[in-house]
């Protein structure tokens, strides 16, 4: 036994929902159960695993229905595998046994695995093969497959045992010799034609020969000729390479030079960023803790300092005005004394005058003196009192003086104090305060912002390197007209605008593409990209002669006038086909039959299968990739080099680089508005930060400013007062005054009366001196008066006020000395605290401009960056169009030196240059043409038609010789064929007659051929012999009869071609118990030779079976497995 199947699982399969294992024996392997409860089931495993294609066969309507299904649960997917024993080692494994697996998924693909590695059904099929088992093989009988046997047609019966047999393998070594037959048939008829051609040769060959001679030195002589002029022309396109070559060369270096730039400028472009970041942290660490610290100490003693000179300020101040009220005083003092002098010397006149008058006086009352005295008393008494009213007026006016300097002075003071009041409010600890947060507030927004400017600023460069590189590619993409100068007869003409006005432009410039389409519309364009466009055909003619004076190669020109365009055939409607080349072009209207000239009935589709679908047609096709389809069937295609040479501009190019140009520019604009923002931001933070400095001192100095503000508002307040109630006296003064004034007017009037009676008319002399007596006494009274009254209580109070002033100036000028000694060594400390903090804050403005520098330096390098890959994007485009161009010239070069294969025994003529060749040429080629047609064969037709007819005689015997050898094959392996056939019919005949003989009792059966003479022209039939010899069909047998027919030919089959088991699914379903004790031991008897498993109700053949397998099904509808060993 070759191999056997050792065990079966099954998980999830049909209606084995969960795993299930069946461990079979070598020998005779009975599956039993009742119908429905899955027995079936274990043989469609088996089937399924060993590749059968068809769910009808195992009786489902598609594969994804074999997975286990019930109400309650389904399977995910179903798994079924099998074990074959390999200890014989017939599979090419080591090991000593085979697992086949085969998984179904829930949407009906299945994977085949073979020892646990995935395998497809090819494997697995070519793998059972070798143990001659087949999916559908004869050993496989399900259940209604012994019908199939017995209803099997003569001729099925035949192929049967052709296929046990190995017919195949004759059939084909038959069809092919068959194919060779054919094939010698075919050359031997052309061989025989052409022999026949050959013969008609000979009578024009004399005639020929002359003429070809006289020809083939002509030609000898044009070939040397062209020989030299394809030597010239490789020479030129040698030169012109090695010419490329070097500027290729020269190129690289540049690109050399450019990318080591590149790289230079990016690596600085990472150390400024990284500097740059590490200043950032630098300047916030410096003005943060650091700057805040040595701030607070500084501002710590400017408070004081503040504090000292504040009460130095307002010491001299008070000492200025001290000074200046002294002065005052002085002034004041100096002019009361001067007053008392004048006073006193105008005294001492009066005295004199009085004394002469009082002489005067007593001479003239020598008379009677008795009334006259005693009206001089009651003058005297007047004169008195009228003394001491003027007295008192004058005491009350030097009242109202010293009042009114009072109130002057009050309002020195006054106006002193509210002076230091309105100083003392521009220190208000509230407001200062208040400013302070503001100032907080604002300096913390400024810093944010200062933050969010930052981050805004490194987005933009991001975005600005984004731009640019897009701009970089955009231009390197779309700089058509760049590439197109470098045609040294393109540049000529294009210079000449000016002076040739009709010169319109390439094609390549007079149309847009879109991107899908670019590369198939250059392609399908090619080299009449570079035509130039003019207007007339006398902008052409005169273009010419431009560019033949210049010497700068040539052009082709298509004048808009004479352009003649062919009409193009209708375009196929199939899948796959865009459209005409020419429609796919954007262009101005007038520009429109420039490419239908160019594209004339090219047409654009999506790649090669869709080419393919229109066959060989008018059109001339182009697939997106760049693969052409000529209408003559020339293909052209392959790898071609993206964006290399001249190209159509693509649509998106149009608007897209003023686009990116736009937004550049708005970018670099928001980046330098940002960063004069944040610089003036950095300024103003700076501002405050310095004012904030100066304000936390304010604001510690106003703490001990609010008692002086309260003590100076209480002293205006009683200042006030004072000039209140000195006001209230002086109007007092000034009534009594204005009352004094009145009663001595009354009291001089009285007076004079008085005098005059005294004196009378005749006493006019003595009245007069009276009166000037009268007068200079009242005079005297009023001096000595305003001295004591006035000048001397004023000087008093001067000198008292002075020496005040004075000890007040003292206390002041000791304050002043004291403060300014603190204020030395405070103002010494803060000179050194400022220089330290000078020091620190020259240090961040020095990291502040490093980082200024660095950022400056990062946007140079940036644009260096950028503008070395501009170049090198440009660089590249010029390495690409010398690229293009060496690939032309060694192309060039490449179809010369193939040009100049002909001639390479040939000796090149001298001649000038190639157009002294061309021209020789020409005319040798004129002369060669006025021959006529010349049959150059000719001068060696008579031995090599001769050869030639030889030759073919001797093809044609031996082409005759191998159809005979080919037909011998034939015979040949006709016979085999039909005597192995023979054999193997002989041998299943015999075996099928002794099989059916110990199974049947009745009648027997036997194989005829329905052709014996010639087996393949007929089939195979069973014949039936009843007991008496009669023969009948076998129609006329029972279903029990015909199975064990069917069986004995099976068995037949197996005794002569052996498979190493036998699936059998019912196969004694029709029998009696008789006749299925005999297939019992039939069964039994083959199961020594070959692997039996049957699922079976027969009682005989459990008997005789070695394992005994029982299948039920569950409530649940699972299928349970419990096998026995018998």
């Amino acid at each position: 036994m070759k191999t056997f199947i050792t065990n079966l699982n099954m998980n999830g399969f049909k209606s084995f929902g969960r795993k299930s294992a069946l461990d079979f024996s070598p020998g005779l392997n009975a599956i039993i159960g009742p119908n429905g409860s899955g027995k079936s089931n274990c043989l469609d495993a088996l089937c399924f695993i060993l590749g059968r294609m068809s769910s009808k066969d195992l009786r489902a309507e598609n594969f994804a229905d074999l997975i286990f299904k019930r109400k309650t649960q389904t399977a995910g997917e179903a798994e079924t595998s099998i074990t074959l024993d390999n200890s014989g080692g017939v599979f090419p494994y080591a090991s000593k046994s085979i697992t086949l697996v085969r998984r179904i998924k829930k949407d009906g693909t299945t994977q085949y695995k073979i020892n646990s590695k995935n395998s497809t059904r090819q494997e697995v099929i070519e793998l059972m093969s070798l143990v001659r088992v087949q999916p559908d093989g004869h050993n496989i009988i399900l259940q209604g497959d012994i019908a199939r046997f017995v209803d099997m047609k003569p001729i099925e019966k035949r192929q049967l045992i052709e296929e046990i047999a190995g017919i195949s393998t004759y059939e084909f070594r038959k069809q092919k010799a068959l194919a060779e037959l054919g094939k010698v048939d075919e050359k031997l008829k052309e061989s025989q034609i052409i022999l026949n051609e050959k013969e008609s040769y000979m009578t024009n060959l004399a005639q020929e020969k002359k003429g070809a001679e006289q020809h083939r030195s002509m030609t000898a002589e044009l070939s040397s000729l062209q020989a030299a002029e394809i030597k010239l022309r490789m020479d030129s396109a040698n030169a012109k390479k090695n010419k490329t070559l070097a500027e290729i060369e020269k190129r690289e270096n540049l690109m050399t030079n450019s990318n080591l730039e590149i790289e230079i400028a990016s690596k600085k472009i990472t150390q400024l960023q990284q500097r740059i970041t590490a200043l950032d942290k630098e300047i916030g660490k410096k003005g943060g803790e650091e700057s805040l610290a040595l701030q607070k100490e500084i501002e710590e003693l400017r408070i004081k300092a503040e504090k000292s000179r504040t009460i130095v300020s307002l010491s001299r101040e008070q000492v200025g005005k001290t000074d200046t009220a002294r002065e005052g005083l002085e002034k004041n003092l100096k002019d009361i004394e001067l007053k008392i002098k004048e006073k006193e010397k105008e005294r001492s006149e009066l005295e004199k005058q009085k004394q002469k008058i009082t002489s005067a006086e007593q001479a003239e009352k020598s008379g009677d003196t008795s009334e006259l005295e005693s009206i001089d008393e009651k003058v005297s008494a007047l004169d008195k009192e009228i003394g001491k009213l003027n007295a008192e007026f004058m005491k009350l006016s030097g009242e109202k003086s010293t009042l009114s300097a009072n109130i002057k002075i009050f309002e020195h003071k006054l106006k002193t104090a509210e002076a230091g009041l309105a100083e003392a409010d521009k220190y208000d600890s509230r407001k200062i305060e208040k400013k302070y947060k503001d100032l907080l507030e604002e300096i913390g927004k400024l810093a944010s912002q200062d933050s969010r400017l930052a981050l805004e600023l490194g987005e933009l460069r991001k975005e600005l390197q984004s731009k640019e590189g897009e701009q970089l590619k955009t231009k390197a993409q779309s700089s058509v007209q760049e590439i197109l100068l470098r045609d040294r007869a393109i540049k000529e003409l294009f210079s000449q605008k000016k002076k040739i006005s009709g010169i319109l432009g390439t094609v390549a410039e007079l149309g847009k593409v879109d991107k899908e389409y670019s590369e198939a519309l250059r392609v399908a364009a090619g080299n009449r990209m570079k035509f130039i466009v003019v207007d007339s055909q006398e902008t052409a003619i005169k273009c010419l002669q431009v560019l033949k004076g210049a010497k700068a190669g040539i052009a082709t020109f298509l004048p808009m006038d004479k352009l003649i365009v062919d009409a193009v055939s209708e375009v196929p409607k199939k899948s796959g086909i865009i459209g005409l080349a020419s429609e796919l072009i954007t262009c101005e209207s007038k520009y429109k039959r420039v490419f239908q000239y160019i594209f004339r009935n090219t047409l654009i589709v999506d790649d090669i299968p869709a080419a393919r679908s229109l066959g060989i047609s008018k059109h001339r096709m182009v697939t997106l990739e760049g693969d052409v389809f000529e209408p003559t069937g020339a293909i052209t295609g392959g790898f071609r080099e993206k964006d290399l040479g001249v190209s159509f501009e693509k649509n998106e190019f149009q608007g897209a680089l003023v686009k990116l140009e736009a937004d550049i520019a708005v970018i670099t604009k928001n980046i330098s508005e940002l960063e004069s923002k944040r610089q003036a931001n950095e300024q103003k933070i700076y501002a405050l930060r310095t004012e904030k400095s100066e304000l936390e001192g304010k604001v510690e100095f106003t703490k001990g400013l609010g008692k002086d503000l309260d003590s100076l508002e209480e002293e205006i307040t009683g200042l006030k007062k004072d000039i209140s109630n000195s006001e209230s006296e002086i109007e007092k003064c000034a009534k009594g005054c204005e009352k004094l004034d009145k009663e001595i007017k009354e009291k001089s009037a009285k007076r004079d009366v008085l005098k005059s009676k005294l004196f009378g008319s005749g006493k006019k002399d003595l009245q007069e001196l009276l009166t000037k007596k009268s007068e200079i006494e009242s005079h005297l009274q009023s001096a000595i008066a305003t001295m004591e009254n006035v000048f001397a209580p004023e000087k008093e109070n001067l000198t008292k006020k002075l020496n005040g002033l004075e000890k007040e100036k003292k206390d002041f000028e000791k304050q002043i000395g004291k403060e300014e000694s603190a204020l030395a060594v405070l103002d010494k400390e803060i000179e050194a605290k400022e220089g330290e903090q000078n020091k620190f804050t020259s240090k961040l403005k020095e990291i502040i401009a490093e980082k200024n520098e660095a950022s400056l330096h990062l946007r140079e390098a940036e644009k260096k960056y950028n503008e070395a890959q501009l170049e090198t994007g440009k660089i590249q485009q010029e390495k690409n169009f010398y690229a293009i161009e060496k690939a032309q010239h060694e192309a060039e070069f490449s179809t010369l030196k193939q040009e100049m294969e002909p001639f390479a025994n040939v000796t090149p003529a001298e001649v000038k240059n190639i157009e002294d060749a061309k021209r020789r040429a020409r005319t040798l080629s004129e002369k060669i043409t006025q021959l006529g047609n010349i049959n150059m064969r000719a001068l060696e037709i008579f031995e090599a038609v001769q050869q030639e007819y030889e030759n073919l005689a001797g093809k044609v015997n031996k082409l005759t010789s191998e159809k005979n050898d080919i037909v011998s094959v034939i015979n040949e392996i006709e016979t085999k064929k039909k005597e192995t056939f023979m054999n193997t019919y002989d041998s299943v005949a015999l075996k099928f007659k002794e099989i059916h003989s110990k199974v049947a009792e009745k009648n027997h059966a036997i194989l005829e051929l329905e052709n014996n003479n010639n087996p393949f022209e007929g089939g195979v039939t069973v014949k039936i012999i009843d007991e008496i010899g009669r023969r009948t069909s076998l129609a006329a047998l029972s279903g029990g009869e015909k199975t064990l027919v069917a069986l004995s030919l099976i068995f037949a089959v197996q005794a002569h071609d052996p498979a190493p088991f036998y699936l059998l699914d019912e196969i004694d379903a029709a029998l009696d118990k008789v006749n299925s004790e005999k297939v019992a031991k039939l069964l039994r008897e083959y199961s020594e030779k070959a692997q039996i498993v049957i699922i079976t109700h027969n009682d005989a053949v459990i008997s005789e079976a070695d394992s005994v397998y029982g299948v039920s099904m569950t409530k649940e509808k699972w299928s349970n497995v419990v096998s026995v060993k018998l």
